[in-house]
Parts: structure tokens; C-alpha cells; sequence
């Protein structure tokens, strides 16, 4: 497997200000009965987690699980990457 290049600032680096995601990457599959995308989630004792990540540490755990997926649905996982087109957030909820 092909590990993509990932080109979010590391520590160290000026652009890192250690607090703001760059991008986000999602393991996706297209479902067969109505041909649409969607994202991959599994069961968690808290409840479905979508397999998305922000970092690369996060992306390498869930590349092993991705393969089982892919393999138990006999079906293509793909990864993708989103990079937001503007840097200033949508919307902040407060508490």
C-alpha cells in the first residue's frame, strides 16, 4: 500500500501553530444499493466513530482497519483528503 504524501505542517515547522486542523482525511466506501459515498464508521462503546483523521498517527492506526473493512465488504475503501477552501470556521457553537 501507497502511503500518500501528507502536507500538514509538523511541529517545528513555522506554518504549525499546534492547534488548527489543515486537513482532513476520511476512508470512504460506495454502497451498492443506491451507489452514493459515504464515510466508514465502526461501532464504539460510545457510539458510530467515523474513520476520519487529522494527523498522520491517527491515519497509520486506521490504515489496518480500512484493509479488514475492505476485505469483510469485498468492496474498494478509498481515502480522501479535504482541505478546507477557507480557513475561517463556518460557525462556533457556544456552550
Amino acid at each position: 500500500m501507497t502511503t500518500p504524501p501528507l502536507d500538514q505542517p509538523a511541529a517545528g515547522d513555522p506554518r504549525y501553530d499546534g492547534f488548527r486542523i489543515a486537513s482532513v482525511w476520511a476512508f470512504t466506501v460506495v454502497d451498492p444499493a443506491d451507489d452514493q459515498e459515504g464515510l466508514i464508521t465502526l461501532a464504539s462503546p460510545s457510539g458510530p466513530m467515523p474513520m476520519i483523521a487529522s494527523d498522520r498517527v491517527r491515519l497509520d492506526r486506521m490504515r489496518p482497519v480500512a484493509a479488514i473493512v475492505a476485505r469483510q465488504l469485498g468492496r474498494p475503501v478509498t481515502l480522501r483528503k479535504f482541505v478546507p477552501s477557507d480557513p475561517d470556521p463556518l460557525e462556533t457553537i457556544n456552550p
